[in-house]
């Protein structure tokens, strides 16, 4: 997660989502990761981008982070 931040931070995104979908599979409960990959997403116009924003707030409603 933290590589991804630093990937976004500089302007990286489609590495970014990558890092981010990398830490998804290490915990696939990880919500801060599908909001941060649904920024990055967010960044490059890609739609799926909404269905991660979903996926983080069912995640932290469940009370799994």
């Amino acid at each position: 997660h933290a590589l991804g931040a630093y990937l976004a931070k500089h302007k990286q995104q489609r590495e970014a989502a990558a890092e981010f979908s990398r830490a998804i599979a290490l915990n696939p409960n990880y919500a801060d990761a599908y909001d941060a990959r649904a920024r990055a997403k967010e960044r490059l116009g890609d739609p799926s981008a909404k269905a991660d924003f979903e996926r983080a707030n069912r995640l932290r409603l469940s009370g799994q982070q």
